[in-house]
């Protein structure tokens, strides 16, 4: 049986992604850093080599997340945890080869959501899951498409290309927790939510609405029945 418990006591959730397999070039490069890739899936996708020298999807303007939105993310995780040995005052050689050979850490894999709400640059999101993801709350920054998530204790750290297709990245233990924990996981968006195209179409309608009643008013005003009718239907 898996020590479940162990985790929780490094962080109230956990959630990476399902190994990403090496993509396969399938074309010739077309551009600078950037080429055309089969990937584990079998669907064809386009990949640039960011500063880091890491291959990610190509990050266009149509994919940009709105300034307010609400996007809920599914997909998979693939994580491991680990208790984190400490360093003794002493130097034991043998027990630190031990400990090499023995720290293998417990696998933990399973389906993921993420529902998460951007306001600008700030980011909050639910994490809920499956195979050892109990439900959290992260929050952090987005930045050049790229998100930074921390979980309330902080002590792990979620952090990836996010964008109005997809959030997908790696995950991490901090400095603080008792737990070493890495993975991946990766995500498609399955709900967009423009809250600020939202609220501006409403405003929209209610412009409208207050115009229209403006006009009956001043119909009513000036004795036609049918306006006062509609006028206080309106009400």
């Amino acid at each position: 049986m898996r020590p479940r418990s162990i985790l929780l006591l490094a962080s109230p959730f956990l959630f990476g992604a399902g190994a990403l397999t090496t993509p396969e070039a399938v074309g010739a490069a077309q551009g600078p850093d950037c080429k055309a890739v089969k990937m584990p899936d079998g669907t064809t996708t386009r990949m640039c080599r960011d500063a880091a020298g890491r291959w990610m999807p190509e990050y266009t303007p149509s994919a940009r997340i709105p300034s307010r939105a609400e996007i809920v993310y599914e997909g998979t995780y693939d994580a491991t945890a680990a208790r984190r040995t400490r360093t003794p005052q002493r130097i034991d050689l043998s027990r630190m080869l031990l400990d090499a050979m023995t720290k293998k850490g417990d696998r933990f894999t399973g389906a993921l959501t993420i529902k998460a709400r951007f306001d600008g640059a700030a980011v909050r999101a639910d994490i809920s899951g499956t195979g050892g993801v109990d439900a959290g709350t992260l929050s952090g920054l987005v930045q050049n498409g790229q998100c930074r998530l921390v979980d309330a204790r902080n002590t792990v750290v979620y952090e990836g290309r996010c964008d109005v297709q997809g959030f997908s990245g790696k995950i991490a233990s901090t400095s603080s927790s008792r737990m070493e924990i890495a993975g991946r996981f990766q995500t498609a968006a399955a709900q967009v939510t423009d809250i600020g195209r939202q609220e501006a179409e409403r405003a929209q309608v209610q412009r409208g609405r207050e115009a229209e009643r403006a006009e009956l008013k001043r119909k009513c005003d000036a004795g036609s029945l049918t306006a006062c009718v509609k006028l206080d239907s309106m009400h």
